[in-house]
């Protein structure tokens, strides 16, 4: 697998102010005394200042850091219409991929594009990448799709991928995932129905989610849709890497 691939599953400080004394004296501390003049010592020792310390050796500095993260551009954030392309595009591609296995289409869910789009959504914002949330009760996808609303989904998985804008985006996302075999798996598992993308970031650097489930529960329905909406659902979407 690709390394870049990962499995699929300053405070400021506190002024230094000088506090009220309630016994009235002067707070302030007193004047150092001047340099080579001993002060007088009344058990009679030596008044000579002791020598200064030797100044601390500094910190060794990490080898090769990694650099930062390109802070988001809230300004350049794509639209709606924008994402929602690349999304419904990556799940026409995936659905060939199927096609041609002679596997069952994946219909588009809004609950899942939404728990995919909040994902992706805070990858960006929070400047991480990885399966898991650092957000409490978000931490796992399967959290995520219950918070969406989806209270049965069978078996499940979920791919991740984060890259740059260009007019193949989406099929260099599908093209990424289709290379590794974790994610390949997910495409092509024989069990799954249903599929929601969410894509966001900016015109430059965008972070994809797709989540895969073998069924849709939600409260207060029996039956199950299995039919992708007409119009593609919003997607929620940086150096290209996928887990």
């Amino acid at each position: 697998m690709d390394p870049s691939l990962p499995p699929n599953t300053s405070a400021a400080p506190t002024p230094n102010t000088v506090k009220p004394n309630p016994f009235g004296g002067n707070n302030a501390p007193a004047p150092a005394p001047a340099p080579g003049i001993p002060r007088s010592d009344p058990f009679g020792g030596n008044n000579a200042p002791a020598p200064a310390p030797a100044p601390p050796a500094p910190a060794p500095k990490a080898a090769n850091p990694a650099p930062p993260l390109p802070a988001p551009d809230v300004k350049g954030i794509l639209g709606d219409a924008k994402t929602g392309a690349i999304a419904a595009e990556v799940l026409r591609l995936v659905n060939i991929e199927r096609s041609k296995r002679k596997l069952p289409q994946l219909g588009n869910n809004i609950r899942l594009s939404t728990a995919s789009w909040l994902h992706s959504q805070e990858m960006y914002v929070k400047r991480y990448f990885s399966h898991e949330s650092p957000t409490k009760g978000r931490k796992q996808f399967t959290d995520r799709i219950r918070n969406a609303g989806v209270v049965g989904h069978g078996a499940a998985g979920e791919n991740i991928a984060m890259t740059h804008v260009s007019r193949d985006v989406a099929k260099r996302l599908v093209k990424m995932w289709m290379d590794s075999p974790g994610h390949r798996a997910n495409i092509l598992h024989k069990d799954f129905r249903f599929s929601g993308l969410g894509i966001y970031g900016d015109g430059d650097y965008i972070y994809a989610t797709q989540v895969f489930t073998q069924k849709v529960k939600t409260p207060g329905l029996n039956k199950r849709t299995r039919t992708a909406p007409k119009r593609p659902t919003p997607a929620v979407i940086g150096p290209t890497k996928v887990i």
